[in-house]
């Protein structure tokens, strides 16, 4: 009796390589566009981060009954929460004022700028802000420009994120 071998299935080592390689080179081909997509994660994080920040205060500010102010610093790119011990009337932020805390943004944002005197705004303990307002910032992400604006109304305290593009 002759026996009849049939042939085996399976893959070859040179079948297995060449899946490798062309996994390899689609995963080259996409590791750019993840680093874009997360600069531009990060940049749009930032406003959600600064709308946090002003809600704090007001929260802060309601719940401990004594005012608590935002300043914006454009050049060193921070927002300092503080109790305004110094000169109160004056709704400013000072080097002697109480740091409650202290917020660096993202480093691919370019421009900060608010339309608050002083770039400083107060919350009081009734949950209102000494002031109506604007922040506003720029950055590059993603190969293009981007940008978005906080804006803040004065009689309820309220911070909402108005814009991206």
């Amino acid at each position: 009796m002759v026996l009849k071998h049939t042939s085996e299935r399976g893959v070859s080592m040179m079948e297995m390589m060449i899946v490798v390689v062309i996994v390899g080179l689609l995963s080259a081909l996409a590791v750019p566009n993840f680093g874009g997509a997360i600069k531009k994660m990060k940049f749009d994080n930032t406003g959600r981060e600064i709308v946090s920040t002003m809600r704090y205060a007001r929260a802060a500010a309601v719940g401990q009954q004594r005012p608590l102010g935002v300043f914006f610093d454009a050049d060193a790119k921070t927002m300092i929460t503080f109790v305004d011990l110094l000169n109160p009337e004056l709704g400013t932020y000072e080097t002697g004022d109480s740091v409650v805390r202290r917020d660096s943004l993202t480093s691919n944002v370019n421009y900060i700028g608010s339309s608050f005197t002083n770039s400083t705004v107060i919350f009081n303990p009734d949950g209102t802000a000494s002031q109506s307002g604007d922040v506003v910032c720029s950055g590059y992400a993603s190969g293009q420009t981007r940008s978005f604006s906080v804006s803040l109304v004065a009689g309820s305290g309220r911070a909402k994120l108005l814009s991206y593009n």
